[in-house]
């Protein structure tokens, strides 16, 4: 798995949020992000503020998931 969808699937977890949540919460569907948790494409740089927003990160945290999105495992 990638560590970017690693993170992702964390975080949201530690946060009690849904799929669904972090969806509507950016404005697309949950498949699309279930698609970056399985590691099928990343989110695209428009949609990093509000994700970042949702994931209550910090500019450190945020950062380092730029950082994750450009690994691969």
């Amino acid at each position: 798995m990638r560590p970017f969808a690693e993170f992702l699937i964390k975080r949201r977890k530690e946060l009690g949020l849904s799929q669904e949540d972090v969806a509507t919460a950016v404005g697309l569907s949950q498949p699309t992000v279930l698609g970056w948790e399985k590691g099928h494409g990343s989110p695209r740089s428009v949609v990093l503020k509000d994700l970042f927003w949702v994931l209550k990160l910090t500019a450190t945290e945020s950062v380092y998931a730029v950082h994750l999105l450009g690994e691969k495992k």
